[in-house]
C-alpha cells in the first residue's frame, strides 16, 4: 500500500493514484530547464547563418576532400550518401541463422509455458 504524504490530499490532483499512476490533472514534471535557453541560441544560430555562408563552408569542406582529408571525406560522404550498412560477415551467417531459431523456440516456449500456466489457474479457480 502506498504512503501518502500527510499534507497532501486524496482529492489534489498531483498525488499519486492508489496505483502508483499520477492522478487526473498532473502534468508531470517540468522537463528541461534548459530547453528554452537552447532553443533562442539555436533560433539566434540560424538566424546569423545564411544560405551563401552554408554553401561557403560545403565549398570548403569538398575542396578539402578533394585535396584527400580524411575527416573532411567522411563528413562530406555521411551527409550527401548516407552512413553504410553493416555488411554480412559470411562465417557469421550459420551461427545467426541458429541464434534467431534459438530466440523463435525461446518465444515459442514462453508462450506455450504461459497457456499452460493460464490452464492450470482456470482449473484451480473451479
Amino acid at each position: 500500500m502506498p504512503i501518502a504524504k500527510a499534507n497532501q490530499s486524496e482529492s489534489d490532483p498531483a498525488n499519486r493514484q492508489a496505483n502508483g499512476r499520477f492522478g487526473m490533472g498532473n502534468k508531470g514534471g517540468p522537463g528541461n530547464p534548459y530547453n528554452g535557453t537552447v532553443q533562442k541560441l539555436r533560433a539566434a544560430m540560424v538566424s546569423a547563418v545564411s544560405e551563401e555562408d552554408i554553401r561557403a563552408v560545403i565549398g570548403k569542406v569538398l575542396d578539402q576532400a578533394k585535396e584527400g582529408n580524411l575527416a573532411a571525406v567522411k563528413l562530406l560522404l555521411s551527409y550527401t550518401i548516407g552512413q553504410p550498412h553493416q555488411t554480412v560477415q559470411p562465417d557469421r551467417v550459420d551461427l545467426d541463422a541458429l541464434e534467431i531459431q534459438d530466440q523463435s523456440e525461446l518465444k515459442q516456449a514462453l508462450i506455450d509455458q504461459r497457456a499452460d500456466f493460464r490452464a492450470r489457474f482456470k482449473a484451480a479457480r473451479n
